[in-house]
C-alpha cells in the first residue's frame, strides 16, 4: 500500500483543526483542494477516515482515530528518512533545529521572527538550518519530549527534568475582547476589572503553561472564571473570543494579529510576563546551543518592537 505522506500531514493538521475551512487556511489551500488530498488518502487506505458536516466540522471514523494514531510516527519516520539522506549525501551538515511554536507561524510577528532568525543563522560560521514547527496548543510538551521539535516558545518555564528553560525576555500582556465587549473601545482597563470576565480556556492545555494567561498574578486561579475552549491555534482562539464565548490574554508580540471582530485592549497595572524557550535536556548539539542564544538577540529585538508601539496605544486598535 501506497500513503502519500503530504496527505498524511494534511489529515495530521485536520484533526487539530475539526474543520476544513480552519486545516484549508493553516495550510495554505483551498478547501476543495483539501477535500482532494483526505479523498486521496483514504482511497490509499481503503476506509473513510472522517465525516464533515454542512459548514465543514469534521468528526473522526473509528477508522479515523485508529489511522491517526499512527499519523506522526509516519511523518516523523519520514522527516528522519529525509534527514539521514541529506545527511550522506552532505556529512558535513548538520541536522536542521526545528523550533515549536504554538498555535499556528503564518503570522505576522512569527514571520518576522522567523526572518530574523534564519538570517541571523545564516551568517553563523556552523551550517545550520532552522525550521518553524507549528505545534498544537495541547501538545507542546509532547512535541517537544518526542523529538517532533528541538526548541518551544513557551510563555513559563517548567520543573520538568526532561526539560531545560531558557530565559528569552519579557513581554506586556493585553486583552483580546470581542468589538462587541463593554471593554471594546475603552482603550485600557484595570487588569483586576478585566480578570473577572469570563477567560477562555482549553482544558487539554498544560495548566503550567497558560499561568500568565489566566492572570494568576492578579487573582487566584482558583476565583477564575475559566470557559473551555477546543481552540487548537490562535485563529481558533480569535474566532472564539469574536463570538463573545470569552476574553483571551495574550503578550502584545501575537496580539499585533488579532483578527476581525476583534480588538486588543491595554491591561493597565499588569507586570510583564517573561518568555522562555524550552529544550531537551539532553540535547547539547552545538547547533541547538547556538539558535537558543540566537534566539534570545532576535526575540529580544522583537518584544522590543512590539512594547514600543503596543496594539491599541494610540487609542482602542481594531485589528
Amino acid at each position: 500500500m501506497e500513503v502519500d505522506l503530504e496527505c498524511v500531514a494534511s489529515f495530521a493538521v485536520l484533526c487539530e483543526e475539526g474543520h476544513f475551512g480552519h486545516a484549508a487556511a493553516r495550510l495554505h489551500l483551498t478547501s476543495p483542494a483539501l477535500t482532494k488530498r483526505i479523498q486521496r488518502l483514504e482511497q490509499q487506505v481503503g476506509v473513510a477516515l472522517l465525516e464533515r458536516d454542512a459548514s465543514g466540522a469534521t468528526s473522526l471514523t473509528a477508522a479515523g482515530w485508529s489511522f491517526a494514531r499512527f499519523a506522526e510516527g509516519l511523518l516523523r519516520q519520514g522527516r528522519a528518512a529525509q534527514d539521514a539522506a541529506r545527511s550522506a549525501a552532505c556529512p558535513t551538515a548538520r541536522h536542521p533545529v526545528r523550533f515549536g511554536v504554538p498555535g499556528a507561524y503564518d503570522v505576522a510577528p512569527y514571520r518576522l521572527l522567523r526572518e530574523r532568525l534564519e538570517r541571523a543563522a545564516g551568517k553563523q560560521a556552523e551550517d545550520i538550518t532552522v525550521q518553524f514547527v507549528s505545534v498544537p496548543y495541547t501538545q507542546p510538551l509532547n512535541f517537544l519530549s518526542r523529538g517532533l521539535i528541538d526548541v518551544l516558545l513557551s510563555p513559563s518555564s517548567v520543573a520538568d527534568n526532561r526539560f531545560s528553560s531558557y530565559r528569552l525576555g519579557t513581554a506586556q500582556r493585553v486583552g483580546i475582547v470581542a468589538t462587541t465587549h463593554p471593554f471594546a473601545g475603552q482603550g485600557g482597563v484595570e487588569a483586576a476589572e478585566f480578570a473577572k470576565c469570563p477567560i477562555l480556556y482549553n482544558p487539554a492545555v498544560p495548566s503550567v503553561l497558560m499561568c500568565a494567561g489566566y492572570l494568576v498574578d492578579v487573582r487566584p486561579l482558583a476565583t477564575a472564571c475559566l470557559v473551555p475552549t477546543r481552540a487548537q491555534t490562535l485563529a481558533a482562539l480569535q474566532a472564539d473570543v469574536a463570538a463573545n464565548k470569552g476574553v483571551a490574554v495574550l503578550p502584545s508580540l501575537l496580539a499585533q494579529t488579532a483578527g476581525p471582530r476583534v480588538e486588543t485592549v491595554i491591561l493597565q497595572g499588569l507586570g510583564p510576563t517573561m518568555l522562555w524557550a524550552l529544550h531537551r535536556r539532553g540535547d547539547r548539539r552545538p547547533e541547538t546551543l547556538v539558535v537558543l542564544r540566537l534566539l534570545r538577540s532576535v526575540m529580544i529585538d522583537s518584544l522590543d518592537h512590539s512594547s514600543a508601539s503596543p496594539p491599541g496605544a494610540a487609542g482602542l486598535s481594531t485589528l
